[in-house]
């Protein structure tokens, strides 16, 4: 049998005031890909951190080829032979492509520009990346900067690769080009941890898979042998609906509710073509598209987050929304799909993350009791189940799914007339998509006006009335949700 290139054995790591990991083992193999998976602050990221160096934890064992390991941190990890790419990707957006890639070899302070740009292109190349080495990483899009941190992790010829969460901001043809690269590692006897939520990417690239459940390990099995229905139960836990057969009541399109904010010939540097559009009080709104296709630019333009060159967005007092703090005082609230760059506060509590805009909203200078801030706060955290329940905990020390959940109390808890999601389930595992999907619908049911924007097309139909269909960046498509089949939006979308 093949000896395992790193294990860890009985790790236990606790936080101020929670306990993480509690006796975690996992073994990985030369060639395979091992699948680490389960709820929202399972644990994943956790056993991930401490198997890359980026976390001592308090007691266990690391073996590297069967003998003891302790790594100071992630480059002494990497001198090893182990590279980690987290679910948001560490990349300095001041340097390039290239430099960007190269910095996981380079021995000087610098990044050498007389290094092999050969390199650099093999690294893209290995996963069907197109993009140019010399383009700043600031200009890229969150998808993008993972396929370079992804690349990154290739070119340093790693024994080991962890992948956080890799595929929570590709697109469907990234995550294959991704899958080829996986491959073309496993072949090289480079062994893959895998950390997703996504099960039918689990099923399709793993060889193994390992499942944590409030930190605890619930088991390890041949991916072969294992079962959707009770892969799907192991990680959600009893209790949790699938998320796919959600199928709940929606309105009569012929019966929309008044308009609460319309666009009329928008048009900006992202968006060339004239859009118009309206939104409804009580109507979910999809909006669907391929990455680049507009629809993320054109939430931002609802939310007054991108200037406008030509046209307005209204709301149905006639207010005009030119900027967030126009779209906040008019009960629009705009929800970002970069949770790491725009969203989450990391050194701030989880409490003062919830609360930033409701205190902006009211105004800095009208002083909210401790009591009350702390009574909105837990009732969202309970309500969207974020874990740990505690409002004193560091953001940061959350997991992605459990930002994500933050961002979203955030922009309830200004009671919105408009609520705009963009990848509002991105990083989120099934049972916490499922949560967000029925939280959507209830809103709507009460009459709110959703705009819910995805690259997931099934999660736009299940959630939406109605879906919006972008590509190059115009809108082609105005369709009722529950008349539309899928192969009909990708044909639309392609």
């Amino acid at each position: 049998m093949t000896s395992p290139v790193l294990q860890a054995r009985d790790i236990r790591l606790s936080y101020p005031g929670s306990l993480a990991v509690k006796g975690v083992d996992i073994s990985l193999l030369p060639g395979e890909v091992h699948a680490l998976i389960g709820e929202n602050g399972a644990g994943k990221s956790t056993v991930a951190a401490v198997l890359g160096g980026l976390i001592r934890p308090d007691s266990g064992v690391l073996l590297l080829d069967d003998e003891p390991v302790r790594f100071s941190g992630p480059a002494d990890a990497l001198r090893a032979g182990i590279g980690m790419v987290h679910q948001d990707p560490a990349v300095l957006p001041n340097l390039t492509v290239a430099e960007n890639i190269s910095l996981t070899t380079d021995r000087t302070p610098w990044v050498s520009r007389r290094r092999s740009r050969a390199d650099v292109d093999a690294a893209l190349a290995a996963i069907s990346c197109d993009l140019d080495p010399a383009t700043l990483v600031e200009h890229l899009s969150p998808s993008r900067r993972q396929l370079v941190a992804v690349a990154r992790a290739v070119h340093a010829s790693a024994r080991v690769v962890i992948l956080d969460e890799p595929t929570s901001s590709l697109g469907a043809d990234e995550v294959t080009d991704l899958f080829g690269a996986i491959r073309g590692l496993t072949d090289r006897g480079v062994a893959v941890l895998f950390v997703s939520h996504f099960l039918d990417q689990v099923y399709e690239i793993a060889d193994r898979l390992t499942v944590l459940r409030d930190g605890h390990l619930v088991g390890c099995w041949e991916t072969s042998d294992v079962l959707a229905a009770g892969a799907v139960a192991d990680v959600m836990g009893a209790g949790h609906p699938d998320s796919a057969s959600t199928d709940p009541t929606r309105p009569d399109l012929d019966d929309v509710g008044p308009t609460v904010l319309h666009a009329r010939g928008v048009v900006s540097d992202r968006l060339p073509d004239a859009l118009t559009l309206s939104v409804h009080a009580g109507q979910v709104t999809g909006l669907s598209g391929l990455r680049g296709s507009g629809r993320t630019t054109a939430a931002r333009l609802l939310g007054g987050v991108d200037p406008v060159s030509e046209g307005s967005v209204t709301t149905s007092g006639g207010a005009l929304v030119r900027a967030p703090r126009d779209a906040l005082a008019n009960g629009v609230v705009y929800l970002t799909e970069d949770r790491r760059r725009d969203g989450i506060v990391g050194a701030l509590t989880v409490q003062e993350n919830i609360l930033i805009s409701v205190r902006a909203d009211q105004g800095w200078w009208r002083r909210m009791s401790a009591a009350r801030a702390r009574e909105l706060a837990l009732s969202w955290m309970e309500s969207l189940d974020i874990k740990p329940l505690d409002p004193d905990a560091r953001a940061d020390t959350l997991s992605g799914g459990n930002q994500q959940k933050v961002m979203l109390a955030r922009a309830l808890a200004t009671a919105p007339r408009v609520l705009l999601l963009d990848e509002p389930t991105r990083g989120v595992d099934v049972g916490g998509r499922f949560t967000i999907q029925q939280i959507v619908r209830e809103l709507a049911a009460d009459g709110m006006s959703v705009v819910y924007s995805s690259a997931d097309i099934d999660e736009v139909r299940r959630v939406s009335d109605r879906i919006l269909v972008f590509r190059d960046r115009r809108l082609v498509g105005d369709l009722a949700a529950e008349k539309v089949t899928s192969r009909t939006l990708l044909t639309l979308m392609s």
